[in-house]
């Protein structure tokens, strides 16, 4: 019986990273993240030429 070395955690790491799965998330997950700041940024400029004050949780008012 044949005896191969463990692969090191270093390299399974880089590996699972390196995925096209992995890839794919890590990607929705920066578009996502980019239109939500995009729909709060036009929250706050439609607000702010309707002279309101938006209110945000956790701002203390």
């Amino acid at each position: 019986m044949e005896h191969t070395a463990p692969v090191p955690l270093r390299a399974r790491a880089g590996r699972f990273v390196e995925s096209r799965r992995v890839q794919r998330l890590i990607i929705a997950l920066i578009l996502v993240n980019a239109v939500l700041l995009g729909l709060e940024a036009m929250r706050r400029e439609m607000a702010s030429r309707d002279g309101d004050n938006p209110r945000t949780p956790g701002d203390g008012a």
